[in-house]
């Protein structure tokens, strides 16, 4: 089994934790499972067994959604960050 976040593979003798919710999703640390949650986990983790239609219908339809929108303000930023280093050279003429 793997980190639902970085894709580090798990080893036996230092077994992963799990969602506390869902008790699925495994995680190598506090950080990726922080960071799942923040970007994807929380939009489809569910308590129940009976919520499991849900949640793949939140996967196809708000998942994605947010999935695409996490992507592009990523893209968003990087575009920011080199519209202020073009700035920066400009204005030191380098």
């Amino acid at each position: 089994m793997s980190c639902n976040y970085c894709t580090l593979i798990e080893k036996i003798d230092a077994p992963f934790k799990v969602c506390s919710r869902c008790k699925k999703t495994k995680y190598c640390s506090k950080y990726c499972q922080t960071e799942d949650w923040i970007q994807i986990h929380r939009f489809i983790c569910k308590e129940d067994k009976e919520d499991k239609e849900d949640a793949k219908h939140t996967i196809n339809e708000n998942g994605k959604f947010f999935l695409w929108l996490w992507l592009w303000i990523g893209k968003m930023e990087l575009l920011l960050f080199l519209f202020i280093i073009i700035i920066l050279m400009i204005l030191f003429q380098y």
